[in-house]
């Protein structure tokens, strides 16, 4: 009965290695599978902060370009007014020397 209960119980034990052996291997496995995703976030990351860098790069070149743009206009403007008002006071002037002549 003990040989028996002896035969058992190595038998029970090697289960029991073979059973911690698997689990070893398979906590390995898992915790590379892990690292495997976590590098891929990261390098997904490292991707979307370029793409992010890159977008706010070009978002202020195309701001400073309507700002410029916006400038050149304004100034346009202020030439066109003066030009408007150069012009009306010239019609004035004329007009006021066709009356007098009159």
């Amino acid at each position: 009965m003990n040989k028996r209960m002896d035969i058992m119980n190595e038998s029970l034990n090697r289960r029991i290695d073979d059973t911690n052996k698997r689990i070893d291997e398979l906590r390995e496995s898992i915790n590379e599978r892990i690292a495997e995703i976590h590098k891929r976030i990261d390098d997904t990351n490292e991707r979307i902060n370029g793409l992010r860098d890159d977008m706010n790069r070009r978002i202020d070149e195309l701001r400073g370009d309507m700002n410029r743009r916006v400038d050149e206009l304004r100034e346009d403007l202020r030439l066109l007014h003066q030009e408007v008002s150069s012009i009306k006071s010239d019609v004035i002037n004329l007009l006021k020397e066709k009356i007098g002549r009159s």
